[in-house]
């Protein structure tokens, strides 16, 4: 613990919630009566034995008897009766299972001795439960600098010694495979320092890290820590797979075994990844059970045989006309467009041999028809044909009865086979497309559905569908009927077919988004007659005139993003949104037609993005202080009559980004990162700005030098 603390000095002073955090602990190391006790991972019925060991060691008092034969109950007592009167410092070192914690929070009375519980574990959860129960914080550890990483690095490897000049190439290779993980750089240190220091043993650790960990005996705890079980989703009574799943991700992400790429602004993980060398690991554990491979330029040997989920890296030139056990797979996906395979090739790739094929992706492929032998994977689940040149679905897609997912993202699909009703398994239909993207001239184009729709009763998204048809009235009302859907888009939406889609959207309770547009820009939204709003709701989009802003938005307090577009509200809106508890992203385009736009004190508290776009009486934007404290980004696009930046801006102290594009020239020039500029103060601290202007390809400008 002095070691820890000494250390703990040379950081402190860089970071506020270490020096406090190192305070108190420090106060309770050296003035309690030196009991420290470190937990590791035991089973449930071993801890309580463990930690009166350990603190009657410390103490140098004698075991109790009978401590090995008594239950739970008698053994939190003696904990309970020997901490009493003691101030104490109890360390629980990598606590993975949230039952532990909640078995042996009672043995630890808060006396008011000022004693301390420290956790470390590698649970979101865990720690979130903790704190709640006895207050205290939470300190997410972050992975090594470089530097750091190579001064434990050596310490470990060379003990201590610098590293070897020729050695010196290879140990920082091998060391970037560990990210900054000090599990991992203290497993390969330990597993380098019984190497030869020579660089040929050295180098072939660097070509194979995951393989040692594999056969290296001092490794395997390691291993098993980095490893992942594979998992298959389980229906549960009352819950989707989808949720199920989404449970299974986020204890991957709360136990640290995968992380975050990037998030939406809901907040939800968009994308993921795993460190090197847990990739390296998870590759070598599913080619050993045969569960899944990927085949690349750099592993062009053949296809392994009887593997049961395989991912095809650039590679159908190169597999040639050869056999290939593929009885039992069960997953296959093509990856990159430029040798993505084409309808003949796929034809003979797929053949007969994969009757049991439930996860078909074909994004990018070579492909303008729909091909006929996907029509014999009767057990097909998901079939992804996006990106493709894919113009049409033959009606014999009746064929695929297990279907649960179509996606047709990117394709020229612009109707779909009254056939594909009598797939009663689906669960999500994803058919558009957007026409000049990130363009001000920007479309979706959907799809027409066909009557009767409501006879899919499992569907959940339903994305985007036209409403310019003639059962219009009747494919509205038919959407009240579909109870299981999370998210509904719909295009070319006419002012007489409000009232039906208002009764259809306050029947679906489990809505968590919502895209409208109506059919042109002046085309009335007419949605006041909701009178119980979807309470899931997270994210709404409405493109089309508002009479007036619907009553019942106000009432939305789970939705995170609002687009409003062609609005053109008359009334401020911002009174009736500013109050929403949630609301991270809020964008107004053609929106409002007012000069004068106020955020009140107190108002969006959650806000992060907020984005102006062709308020084109917009004259004068006021930020009180206090509105909008987590504000990061603020975009303004073309709204030429506003001439300065709005006051108020300084008041937005995490103000990261602030745009400027198709402005009035006289804001512009008051832009400068000197005081020589007239609106320096406001955004002087700010990191990033930008000016610019829109073209037929995209936005066109520079950032303000720092």
């Amino acid at each position: 613990m002095r070691a820890f603390l000494r250390v703990a000095d040379m950081i402190e002073d860089g970071d506020e919630e270490i020096g406090v955090w190192v305070k108190q602990v420090r106060g309770v190391a050296f003035n309690t009566e030196d009991a420290f006790v470190t937990v590791s991972q035991f089973k449930q019925d071993e801890i309580l034995a463990e930690i009166i060991q350990q603190l009657f060691n410390e103490m140098k008092q004698p075991l109790p008897q009978g401590v090995d034969s008594e239950d739970n109950s008698k053994l939190k007592r003696i904990i309970v009766d020997f901490l009493r009167e003691k101030r104490y410092l109890v360390v629980f070192d990598d606590m993975w299972n949230l039952d532990s914690w909640e078995s042996l929070k009672i043995a630890f009375p808060n006396n008011n001795y000022g004693s301390r519980l420290m956790i470390t574990t590698r649970n979101v959860e865990l720690t979130s439960t903790s704190k709640v129960d006895l207050g205290g914080m939470i300190y997410d550890l972050k992975p090594l600098s470089s530097e750091e990483s190579w001064i434990l690095f050596c310490a470990k490897t060379f003990q201590g010694n610098q590293c070897s000049s020729h050695l010196e190439k290879s140990s920082r290779n091998i060391l970037k495979r560990c990210e900054g993980l000090p599990l991992a750089i203290v497993a390969i240190s330990g597993l380098l320092a019984t190497k030869d220091r020579r660089i040929d043993e050295w180098e072939k650790v660097e070509r194979s890290v995951g393989a040692e960990f594999q056969g290296n005996d001092k490794l395997k705890n390691t291993s098993k820590i980095l490893s992942l079980s594979f998992r298959f989703v389980l229906k549960k009574e009352g819950r989707t797979l989808e949720e199920i799943g989404e449970t299974y991700f986020t204890e991957l992400l709360n136990r640290s075994l995968i992380q975050v790429g990037e998030r939406g602004n809901d907040r939800k993980t968009k994308t993921c990844r795993v460190d090197d060398l847990l990739r390296e690991i998870i590759l070598l554990k599913s080619k050993d059970q045969n569960f899944a491979a990927i085949v690349n330029e750099e592993n062009i040997n053949g296809l392994p045989q009887g593997v049961g989920r395989l991912s095809l890296h650039r590679t159908m030139e190169y597999l040639g006309g050869g056999y290939y056990n593929l009885s039992k797979l069960r997953s296959l996906l093509f990856f990159d467009v430029d040798t993505s395979p084409s309808s003949c090739s796929m034809s003979k790739f797929l053949g007969d041999g994969l009757r049991f094929l439930k996860v078909l992706g074909c994004r990018g492929a070579a492909l303008d028809k729909f091909p006929k032998v996907i029509l014999k994977l009767y057990n097909l689940r998901y079939l992804s044909l996006r990106e493709t040149q894919v113009s049409s679905v033959p009606s014999s897609i009746q064929k695929l009865k297990n279907l649960e997912t179509l996606e047709l993202r990117d394709t020229n699909v612009v109707e779909l086979p009254v056939e594909i009703l009598k797939i009663h398994g689906l669960r999500h239909i994803l058919v558009y497309r957007l026409c000049n993207p990130f363009t001000a001239s920007c479309q979706t184009i959907g799809f027409k559905a066909s009557p009767g729709i409501e006879t899919l009763s499992c569907l959940q998204s339903l994305c985007f569908i036209e409403a310019s048809q003639s059962f219009t009235a009747g494919l509205m009302e038919s959407l009240g009927k579909l109870k299981q859907l999370r998210r509904l888009s719909i295009l070319k939406l006419k002012e007489s077919d409000g009232y039906a889609l208002c009764s259809s959207v306050q029947k679906t309770r489990f809505l968590y988004s919502l895209s409208i547009e109506s059919e042109n820009s002046n085309e009335i939204l007419n949605l006041q007659n909701i009178s119980s709003s979807p309470q899931c709701l997270k994210r709404l989009h409405m493109s089309g005139r508002l009479v007036k802003l619907p009553s019942w938005l106000s009432s939305l307090s789970c939705l995170v993003r609002l687009y409003l577009r062609w609005s053109k509200l008359e009334v401020d809106p911002l009174i009736h949104l500013q109050a929403l508890p949630n609301l991270v992203q809020l964008i107004f385009e053609q929106a409002y037609n007012g000069k004068r736009l106020r955020f009140q004190t107190g108002g969006f508290q959650m806000l992060k993005i907020l984005m102006f776009g062709k308020l084109e009486r917009l004259e004068e934007v006021l930020v009180e202080e206090g509105s909008m404290p987590r504000l990061e980004e603020l975009w303004f696009r073309d709204c030429k009559l506003l001439k300065k930046v709005p006051c108020g801006v300084g008041f937005l102290t995490e103000l990261k980004y602030l745009e400027f594009v198709d402005m009035a020239p006289e804001l512009i020039r008051r832009l400068g990162r000197s005081k020589i500029y007239e609106d320096y103060d406001k955004i002087k601290h700010v990191p990033s700005i930008f000016t610019g202007n829109q073209r037929d390809w995209g936005v066109d400008g520079n950032y303000l030098n720092a």
